[in-house]
């Protein structure tokens, strides 16, 4: 691992540190970026006054990412992309403290959660080992997710000596040791996931083909049919499970962006077996 950390700019103004260490609390955000620099000063303001240490690792923004963190007291470390859970157990490597809050550049603790978090250590140390964090969905277009926003729960504030994240190039989740205690935190975490519909594209595109690597690699074949139902499916999931017929015409488009994603996703594998057999 090459992790290098970045000097501040002079010219870069140092906002947002708070001197009064005592109110932080005894844990690090953990934070991976990639020309996130339209995101990540909302995902840092959230975080304001709550932990103790933020981590930001990077892996090559050619945007102002580096620099909007370091402005909100983060340290900014370097590392090339080796994918998602390998790169989130980069960032956990680099935490000081055992207590570790993994947020994606993308996502922003509301105010309820922050209190929920600050609570926990009332007593000195909370009472699980891991809390489930409550992920909501938010448009590009909404100042605040709707009420009746798509949300799933996943493991993001943990004590990382009794659990981390997988070591896959495309699943991002914490696996606990067993016997570990595993809570619930009921405030949320508002996901912006589609910055826009040419940001979305690309990153679809750097996703499925991780996807499709990771298939190929675990030796996993996907059945061929669902080249031809995978995307009529996906946009049916989306469109009503995930509630996005309530957004108009928003929610068709992000349904069909949706559809197509998981549509490559088994195309590319398709590809990639194909193109192995040759």
């Amino acid at each position: 691992m090459t992790v290098v950390p970045f000097a501040v700019p002079e010219s870069v103004p140092q906002k947002n540190r708070n001197p009064a260490q005592k109110e932080r609390l005894p844990i690090s955000a953990a934070i991976i970026t990639y020309n996130e620099s339209r995101r990540i000063g909302e995902c840092l303001a959230s975080l304001s006054g709550l932990v103790d240490q933020i981590i930001v690792l990077d892996s090559g923004s050619q945007d102002r990412t580096r620099e909007i963190a370091l402005a909100h007291g983060a340290e900014v470390h370097f590392n090339k992309w080796v994918g998602y859970g390998p790169q989130k157990r980069r960032a956990e490597e680099l935490c000081k403290h055992d207590w570790v809050l993994s947020l994606d550049a993308d996502e922003r603790l509301s105010p309820a959660l922050a209190a929920e978090i600050r609570h926990a250590f009332t007593t000195g140390k909370p009472n699980a080992d891991a809390y489930r964090l409550r992920i909501v969905d938010q448009l590009p277009h909404e100042k605040k997710p709707a009420s009746w926003a798509f949300a799933y729960r996943r493991i993001r504030f943990y004590n990382w000596r009794k659990g981390r994240f997988l070591d896959s190039l495309v699943h991002d989740d914490v696996v606990m040791e067993e016997g570990a205690r595993v809570g619930d935190l009921e405030g949320d975490v508002s996901h912006v996931s589609l910055e826009s519909l040419s940001a979305a594209t690309e990153k679809f595109n750097r996703y499925t083909d991780l996807q499709a690597e990771d298939l190929h690699h675990r030796g996993r074949c996907l059945p061929r049919w669902r080249i031809l139902t995978e995307f009529p499916f996906a946009f049916c999931k989306s469109y009503f499970l995930r509630r996005r017929f309530l957004y108009g015409l928003w929610g068709v488009i992000h349904s069909i962006t949706y559809a197509h994603m998981r549509f490559m996703r088994v195309a590319k594998a398709y590809e990639s077996h194909f193109l192995s057999e040759d």
